[in-house]
């Protein structure tokens, strides 16, 4: 039950992350989430939307380069010791977590959505059902 991230690099220069929310905006689409990792040369823009096979394409019209990976997006609980719940879980099952975010805010009730790029997705998945984690589809996110 993953979910498709999209990841592009920006260079590091005034104006550059404008463009391509520009670019989204002229285009309606809908970032649900996002993170920037930096360099001194350039960034990678990790982001959940809410179209990913569109927004690539819009990506490529406009000269950006994009990739399309997997990831979790999972359930904790919006409470101290929340997310540490779900790791410790992971850790147990021998899960590394290469990067991870989190949307904003609280998306139902007390629970907050992680978005988690694991070793394996796959054993991600199969510990946070095993553990009554509720994995988000796309459609789920989509109508955030």
């Amino acid at each position: 039950m993953s979910i498709k991230q999209l990841s592009t690099f920006l260079e590091n220069r005034p104006g550059r992350l404008c463009e391509i929310t520009r670019v989204f905006r002229e285009n309606g689409v809908d970032i649900k989430s996002l993170c920037i990792a930096e360099t001194t040369r350039y960034g990678v823009l990790r982001m959940i939307v809410d179209d990913a096979e569109k927004t690539a394409a819009v990506l490529k019209e406009n000269g950006f380069t994009a990739t399309m990976g997997d990831v979790v997006a999972v359930m904790v609980d919006d409470a101290p010791g929340g997310l540490n719940d779900l790791l410790e879980h992971f850790e147990k099952a021998g899960l590394s977590v290469e990067y991870m975010y989190s949307f904003i805010g609280r998306v139902d009730g007390n629970k907050a959505c992680i978005v988690i790029k694991a070793s394996s997705n796959e054993t991600a998945e199969r510990v946070c059902k095993e553990n009554g984690f509720e994995l988000m589809t796309e459609k789920d996110l989509a109508r955030l």
